[in-house]
């Protein structure tokens, strides 16, 4: 890793609350209280410096300086850089916005993160490391798309782009998080992917943590990984083998709902509909188009090897012995902007 021009070399998490950003600042120490893996100084973006969240956040890490920034004020966010030492001072960026929604407009999210790029590049930022979102994996994936992933495309497009005039960004495409599966909210996904899915449908997945620990060996070991695509993935189960994998990892069936009532939200909500649709789509378009995502997922595990990532055995173990915790930390658990009043009146 290089330094900065100001001393120690410093990232800038945009998105340091919330599930990801949580997961990447986890994963740069070995336990609470320990210096990061590598000299670093994370900056981490937060409107709310004083929010409970965000303390917590810094709670415990020296080396982490909580930083005001409105992602909307174009200025706000000029004022992060200069603050920061100017030119050069900012060595990194992990950037993660957050998902606007299903069914929701995407123009603000491309807005944000078109104008992160662009400082990025007119600050002298060495990388810049984009968390977007798995579709397709086809050098035109456009028709592949959920409505709800067109910022994210925007995004990409906008940083190859100044990728010719000297930016070095990497982009990582998550698949579905394990953590689509927590709470009520997460039982009434498998609910519908279950009344939705055919039985034979995998789905590519991983567990959070393993993303930020993917984007931690990056910073730590930045060569040979600009302008490349890393697909994250750990596991490929259909719905049958996730509920036989849970109950092994936990003892329990997995959590879901009557079947009718999967049903009956598909029938109400179009958007659910257009969600599983995009699942069985995805899953029959890589069985014909294999060469560009298996080297999207190759470059991932060529930073952290398939043999080391969660299962979702493991997952599912991990994430009952927490709801066996009286007190669980906040983990940005309002991540995924759905509601069950959203759900029932079929606007999800």
């Amino acid at each position: 890793m290089s330094s900065g021009l100001h001393g120690e070399p410093k990232i800038l998490v945009v998105g340091a609350t919330g599930k990801q950003g949580q997961a990447f600042i986890r994963a740069l120490t070995r336990g609470p209280g320990e210096p990061p893996l590598f000299p670093v100084r994370v900056l981490a973006l937060t409107r709310y410096p004083n929010s409970p969240r965000a303390l917590a956040l810094q709670k415990n890490r020296p080396w982490l300086e909580l930083v005001r920034g409105n992602l909307d004020s174009r200025d706000s966010i000029k004022q992060v850089f200069v603050h920061a030492g100017g030119k050069g001072a900012i060595w990194g960026m992990f950037v993660v916005l957050a998902f606007a929604g299903l069914g929701e407009s995407t123009e603000g999210e491309a807005v944000q993160g078109i104008t992160l790029a662009d400082l990025a590049l007119h600050y002298g930022v060495s990388m810049f490391v984009y968390s977007s979102v798995h579709r397709g994996e086809t050098d035109d994936d456009s028709e592949l798309i959920l409505p709800e992933h067109s910022g994210k495309v925007k995004i990409e497009r906008h940083l190859q782009s100044l990728g010719e005039q000297g930016l070095h960004w990497t982009i990582v495409r998550p698949v579905q998080l394990m953590e689509t599966y927590e709470g009520t909210i997460g039982k009434l996904s498998m609910t519908v992917f279950r009344a939705g899915l055919k039985k034979d449908v995998k789905m590519r997945m991983v567990a959070v943590d393993d993303i930020g620990l993917v984007v931690a060996l990056l910073f730590q070991r930045p060569i040979g990984v600009a302008y490349k695509i890393l697909v994250v993935t750990s596991v490929d189960l259909t719905i049958p083998e996730q509920e036989a994998a849970y109950k092994r990892g936990t003892g329990k069936r997995m959590p879901t709902y009557p079947r009718i009532l999967g049903k009956f939200i598909l029938a109400i909500n179009t958007v659910t509909r257009d969600v599983v649709e995009y699942v069985e789509t995805l899953y029959r378009h890589r069985s014909d188009n294999t060469e560009l995502f298996e080297e999207h997922i190759a470059n991932t595990h060529a930073i952290l090897p398939a043999s080391q990532m969660i299962t979702f055995e493991e997952w599912a173990a991990r994430n009952e012995r927490r709801k066996k915790r009286k007190k669980r930390p906040d983990d940005g658990s309002d991540w995924n902007r759905i509601s069950l009043a959203k759900i029932f009146t079929g606007r999800l």
